[in-house]
């Protein structure tokens, strides 16, 4: 009998989610009406193609060997829950600028100037875009709320 690991669990999972929304949107929403599609087109058929999907995943996943994990592999999951709840403590921008220079100075290794410059460049990017342009509201963080009063 196969091991439960990644390769087996994540596509098991994944085929059960495409069939409940293949399943619930053909049942719950339609599929097609006179005027065109109905809203359960789209669900239905995303839900058929990871349901297809899921399944090759799960075939293959249990013809492998179970895979090894390197802790490197979780560096970027740890950061971004470290970014999430320094957002919320400091604010969006400064907890991303914060790991972006962090990151690039010593997870890549690179020098300060270019840390410097990735970052500032990749900051104003990210407000200009969202902040000024979309006008996204970011989380300000605890910290700014205290002083605001």
């Amino acid at each position: 009998m196969a091991r439960l690991n990644s390769r087996v669990l994540l596509p098991a999972v994944t085929s059960g989610l495409g069939l409940f929304w293949l399943i619930y949107g053909l049942t719950r929403y339609g599929w097609w009406g006179d005027s065109g599609p109905r809203s359960g087109f789209f669900p239905a058929i995303i839900g058929s193609i990871l349901f297809v999907v899921s399944i090759f995943a799960l075939v293959g996943g249990l013809k492998s060997e179970s895979p090894r994990y390197l802790g490197a592999g979780f560096h970027p999951f740890f950061a971004a829950v470290a970014v999430v709840s320094a957002a919320l403590i400091i604010g969006l921008f400064p907890a991303l600028t914060v790991f972006i220079l962090m990151w690039i100075k010593f997870y890549e290794k690179y020098g300060w100037f270019k840390t410097l410059v990735t970052t500032g460049i990749t900051i104003a990017l990210f407000y200009g875009i969202f902040s000024l342009w979309l006008q996204v509201p970011f989380p300000e963080g605890v910290i700014l709320d205290v002083f605001r009063g």
